[in-house]
């Protein structure tokens, strides 16, 4: 009695330790689990709120908001002339590939302005691995669709380029905005194009489609 009465403390220190650290795990478990929700709305807010800009009024007003959003993720730059202006925002997946849930993973927005006019607005997701990117063109009301993928051995897209112009069908514009926000929280992430994009071979067939001779 007397040895058992004598090693009751140590074992109490022991069940404790193993009691603490099976909750330090459920938390680090249950904080993960809140930030992968927190970026994953983070990067849809910014692509949805990208895809409805139509003028240079509209950009700058998303622009200011953005800038509160995600101060972190910020950078502007401007042309030698100082005449044309680059806004980039950008979320990436942080913590969730630090702790090895997903690789290295962002999502970005870039609008370019000259004299008060809007370029261009470039949205894009990527890894080390694999990417897409959206182009849209907003000089003189272009009709302009292309669609340019690299593709592995099995034909599966890896690295796509989706270019729009301003005229392009809503539909198509959908398609195209309608990136896969999971990949930035999905356990081993989006390794081709066509699973940041669903939409990519419905893309490449329309543009097929309207080349001309087709």
């Amino acid at each position: 009695m007397d040895d058992l009465t004598a090693h009751a403390p140590q074992r109490h220190r022991i069940r404790l330790a193993a009691l603490t650290l099976v909750g330090l795990v459920l938390l680090l478990i249950v904080g993960l689990a809140f930030y992968a929700q927190h970026v994953r709305a983070s990067a849809q807010a910014l692509i949805s709120s990208a895809g409805q800009i139509r003028s240079a009024a509209d950009a700058e007003r998303q622009i200011a908001v953005w800038r509160q959003q995600f101060p972190r993720g910020y950078e502007e730059s401007q042309s030698t002339d100082g005449i044309g202006h680059a806004f980039k925002f950008e979320v990436r997946s942080g913590l969730l590939s630090t702790f090895h849930v997903v690789p290295s993973t962002g999502v970005s927005v870039q609008v370019s302005t000259r004299s008060d006019r809007l370029l261009r607005i470039v949205v894009g997701m990527y890894t080390e691995q694999a990417s897409v990117w959206i182009q849209e063109e907003f000089s003189d009301d272009s009709q302009v669709f292309r669609v340019d993928s690299q593709k592995d051995r099995s034909d599966i897209p890896m690295k796509t380029i989706v270019t729009l112009g301003s005229g392009t069908a809503e539909s198509t514009r959908a398609k195209a905005f309608a990136l896969n926000v999971n990949c930035l929280m999905k356990p081993g992430g989006c390794k081709s194009a066509q699973e940041m994009l669903f939409t990519v071979r419905q893309l490449e067939s329309a543009a097929q489609t309207q080349r001309p001779g087709m």
